[in-house]
């Protein structure tokens, strides 16, 4: 279904547009097609009146048309701003279930009767919830690259006890595997999202 953003319904898109710079008519111009065909057409309207094009046909023109970055292989392109935004949020629960992960490890090595490592997984995890909502809020690229130095130290933890177990079990490196690969690509798909 496509979406499409206007100026509130009951509204005359006429007198609307007469009072846009021509800068804002020319972006409405360029993404007609995701207003309503009526929105569209007044700003084509007052276009033609504002002598900004001499007729639909110059609608055709590279100058008219969208800007379309090119797909990555990992990412989707998000254009619209509302979906961004839905998209974080999505993305930073996500975050948020891999920051619980650790609390299971610290119960397990409380009941291991290892404390000190119990303490260390309930902090690790308090850090990373506390900065994957700080991002949230404020959305800056330091508590994305603190999460990104966490992630690391995590792996590199997580590659020290394999390293001192006995035995270990495919199934123990793909889960390992796999928890280390989607908060970093959770955390790459949200720094694209911010270009």
């Amino acid at each position: 279904m496509k979406q499409t953003f206007d100026i509130p319904s009951g509204s005359d898109y006429s007198e609307k547009y007469q009072q846009l710079s021509d800068e804002k008519l020319k972006d409405i111009l360029i993404n007609r097609e995701q207003y309503q065909p009526q929105a569209a057409q007044a700003a084509i309207h007052e276009a033609i009146r504002r002598k900004l094009i001499h007729s639909e046909q110059d609608l055709f023109s590279p100058d008219y048309q969208p800007e379309h970055r090119k797909s990555s292989l990992f990412f989707p392109n998000i254009y619209k701003e509302e979906q961004k935004l839905k998209l974080k949020a999505s993305l930073h629960r996500i975050l948020y279930i891999i920051g619980l992960l650790p609390l299971s490890q610290a119960w397990q090595s409380f009941r291991q009767h290892e404390q000190g490592l119990s303490i260390l997984f309930a902090v690790f995890s308090a850090i990373w919830l506390l900065l994957v909502f700080l991002h949230s809020k404020n959305n800056k690229n330091i508590y994305q690259s603190a999460l990104g130095l966490m992630l690391t130290v995590a792996t590199g933890f997580t590659i020290y006890r394999f390293s001192e177990s006995i035995s270990i079990y495919w199934i123990d490196i793909l889960i390992t595997s796999v928890s280390c690969i989607i908060p970093l690509y959770v955390l790459f798909f949200i720094r694209n999202l911010n270009k």
